[in-house]
Formats: C-alpha cells, structure tokens, sequence
C-alpha cells in the first residue's frame, strides 16, 4: 500500500492512500451528494491521481518530462503554458492547443453520470475503443467554445480538428464517415455528447454502430455484424473500403 508521510508535524501516523480517500468520500457526502453512485464511485481514485500529477514537483525523482520538438513553432504540452499563453493573449502552440484539448476530454469524462471502468483496447471488446473515440471527437469539435470561456484566442484553435493527437486513426475514420455521409460536426459532436452524459460507458459501442447504421446510403451494403463494423474501425487499415461500400 502507498503511504505518503505528512508534513504536518502535528501528525503521527502516516497518511495512506485509502485513509485520503476515504477523506475525499466524506467530502462528496458532506456536501449533499453520494459517493456510491455509479458517476461518483471513483471519483476520490480520481481526485488523488490528479493531485499527484500536479503536485508532482514536491518530488525531485518525479520531476515531469517535457517532450518537446525541433520545429521552434511547437511549444510543449505542459497545459501551464497554455493558459499562460492566454494571460498574455497571445496565440497557442499547436501543442498548447493540444494540451488544452486534453484537459477539456478528461473534463469530458467527468460529467459522464454513468461512468464505468472498461476494459483496455484491442480485446476484442470495442467499449473502450468507441467511448474514448466519441469523447476525443467532442473534445475536438467543441474545443474552440472551450477556449473561448478562458479568453483564449480561438482563431486557430479548430486545428485540432485535423491535427489532434488523441487516437488519431479512430478520429480520422470518425471525420472521414461525416463527411461522406454530409453530416456536420457540431451536430455530430452534440449528439456524442448528450451519450456519453447521460448513458452508460459501457454502451457506447452500440451508440457508435448505431451512428454508422443510421447514416449509411446504402444499408443493403451495411450487412456485417456490430463487430465486424467496430473491428473494422478500430484496426481496419482500409476504412476507405467500408465508405465505398455503404455510400454507393
């Protein structure tokens, strides 16, 4: 078990992980919600993974690592300079624009009222695989109005639209079916969301199937199986086919 020792001098026994935790559910319950509703069971996990990540300067041995590139354009994608960026109002970095979009999918997740654990990609179940698709695509499509609630400049912002980093082949086959079946994205991107909000994670896959069956051309074409049509999807390298296919 992690245990963290205080700084607080006045304590004399080290605080573990679950003690905090367990502090944090108190939390939630102290202010009128419950803990143990489906949205809120792992919202204290959450809440700890988040303030190690921020507070991870405390540590030397944990001291972050920046990825940066030779393009002197491209910045980090530390989400401080973003919003420092901001402050000074000037643009952002494609990298800052993706930290920003990274910070608005997670934010994403958190309104999700029926948020469940799924299992990892490439498991021959597509749950995980559609749930962070359609999160990553509002995160994208809804990114500029993100932006502009801080005062960001948002002239450039929809850059992440063709140039995001977040589960770039799924997003790519996503914008790709849109624009054969003529569909715009703000609708697409308020329709994922109102599912991803008020549905459970764990049925995703078939809100995602049902999205491509409802706006084929041709459903005469559209005869494979829910998962033939998500393994395609997610490991297919020739999407292209399948578009051929429906929208003959």
């Amino acid at each position: 078990m992690e245990t963290i020792t205080s700084n607080t001098k006045n304590l004399e026994c080290p605080i573990t992980r679950e003690s905090a935790k367990k502090a944090l559910w108190h939390i939630l319950l102290y202010i009128g919600e419950d803990p143990d509703r489906e949205g809120l069971k792992g919202t204290p996990d959450r809440i700890l993974r988040m303030w190690k990540e921020i507070f991870r300067g405390y540590k030397a041995a944990e001291k972050p690592k920046i990825t940066t590139f030779s393009n002197d354009v491209i910045g980090n994608f530390a989400p401080s300079d973003a919003f420092e960026a901001i402050r000074q109002n000037v643009g952002l970095t494609i990298n800052q624009h993706q930290s920003m979009t990274t910070v608005y999918h997670e934010l994403l997740h958190q309104k999700a009222s029926k948020y469940v654990a799924l299992k990892d990609h490439y498991q021959g179940d597509y749950k995980r695989t559609a749930m962070e698709s359609m999160n990553e695509f509002v995160a994208r499509v809804q990114y500029p109005d993100f932006l502009k609630r801080f005062g960001g400049k948002v002239r450039d912002a929809e850059v992440m639209i063709k140039y995001g980093r977040g589960y770039e082949d799924w997003e790519s086959r996503i914008f790709a079916f849109i624009g054969k079946a003529n569909l715009k994205n703000t609708d697409v991107a308020q329709d994922f969301e109102i599912a991803l909000t008020t549905k459970k994670y764990s049925s995703m896959d078939k809100e995602l199937y049902e999205f491509f069956k409802s706006n084929v051309k041709n459903e005469k074409q559209f005869k494979e199986s829910m998962d033939d049509v998500l393994k395609a999807f997610e490991r297919g390298t020739n999407w292209e086919y399948y578009l051929d296919k429906w929208f003959r």
